[in-house]
């Protein structure tokens, strides 16, 4: 009888570990939120009723209480008028760390942090990659919607993404936008206190950590392109056509395509400031030989999309190359004007 009661409590607290949540069964995250919850439930955890509520939404002051209670910081202080709406909030304490912490910067936010809105996945990957304290040395991004991330958090969704900290979705989208699910949440802070421990993980060659430096000796090139070729001596990431979108600098290149009988290149792009007058400039190359830069010489359509503009810029190749053959052009370095950032795309032809 002993013996068989000993076994029935061992199973009773097996099925309560396997599954201590009711409404996370069968869950694409249930293995992560029984982790989660098991081992950090001073950072996430499941509520009163033995739900989780997996696919509710989680607030701005809720994923900021995640990530001090993660590193586990003491309260902090910082100036009481940072913002006027977290006075009396609960989670008023955990706010001012972050701040003092250098996650939340309130010039950034303006003059409310709205503790109870549901944190955006861009600001999630923000406060996320600050907290860890990684670099931020590429805004590239490849997603389908990466026109619609902020410019200011660019660089940090980039970031997220090549850690793995935060993926996007299986139509190849992010969501920029798109509030943070708890279930989410599970799986953010799961990988945040990982790599809390052990750092970033190690990039395999061709992300935007391990851009390929491009120096003389791998190119020829005539008086005509020497000048813009010195601003190319820089880290730059190399893409087939058929990976874009992807973008350069503040634009975001999502279409390239070469007319051979009419001698000329139509790019498309997406630029997030409809004041923008800037366009990129292109460098043809056949082989090892780069030919003379080429600024567009028609725009064939532009458009109104959201708080920016898209592109269609038109670039005269024939009077660029000197082989008439344009079908010989193995590469396409296309040059934000203001920015350091080169897009190299590999056999233009050939998708």
């Amino acid at each position: 009888m002993k013996k068989l009661i000993i076994i029935a409590l061992v199973l009773v607290l097996f099925t309560t570990t396997a599954y201590a949540f009711s409404d996370a069964k069968g869950h694409w995250a249930e293995s992560v939120i029984t982790k989660v919850s098991n081992q950090y439930p001073h950072v996430i955890g499941g509520y009163p009723d033995g739900t989780v509520k997996p696919q509710g939404t989680v607030t701005r002051a809720e994923f900021i209480k995640m990530i001090i209670a993660g590193l586990e910081a003491s309260g902090g202080c910082c100036p009481s008028n940072a913002f006027t709406d977290i006075a009396n909030h609960w989670g008023a304490g955990n706010i001012h760390t972050a701040v003092q912490l250098g996650i939340i910067v309130p010039s950034e936010e303006g003059t409310r942090f709205n503790p109870n809105t549901g944190i955006t996945r861009e600001d999630m990957a923000k406060y996320t990659v600050r907290a860890l304290g990684y670099d931020t040395p590429s805004s590239t991004l490849s997603f389908k919607d990466a026109f619609q991330v902020s410019l200011g958090h660019r660089k940090y969704v980039s970031t997220a993404a090549a850690t793995g900290l935060l993926g996007g979705y299986p139509d190849g989208t992010f969501g920029p936008k798109r509030t943070l699910t708890r279930a989410e949440a599970f799986a953010v802070v799961d990988r945040f206190l990982t790599q809390l421990v052990t750092g970033p993980p190690e990039l395999p060659t061709g992300t935007l950590f391990s851009g390929t430096p491009i120096k003389d000796s791998q190119f020829t090139h005539d008086e005509g392109a020497s000048a813009r070729w010195d601003r190319f001596n820089t880290k730059m990431k190399y893409i087939k056509v058929s990976e874009l979108p992807h973008w350069v600098g503040t634009h975001l290149v999502e279409k390239l395509v070469i007319n051979q009988s009419g001698g000329y290149i139509d790019i498309t792009y997406y630029c997030q400031n409809t004041t923008s007058t800037s366009s990129p400039r292109i460098i043809l190359a056949i082989g090892n030989n780069i030919t003379m830069s080429r600024s567009p010489q028609e725009v064939v359509s532009q458009t109104i999309v959201g708080s920016g503009i898209r592109y269609t810029r038109r670039y005269d190749i024939d009077a660029a190359l000197s082989h008439p053959d344009i079908t010989k052009v193995t590469h396409i370095f296309i040059d934000n004007a203001v920015s350091s950032e080169i897009l190299a795309i590999e056999n233009p032809l050939y998708k």
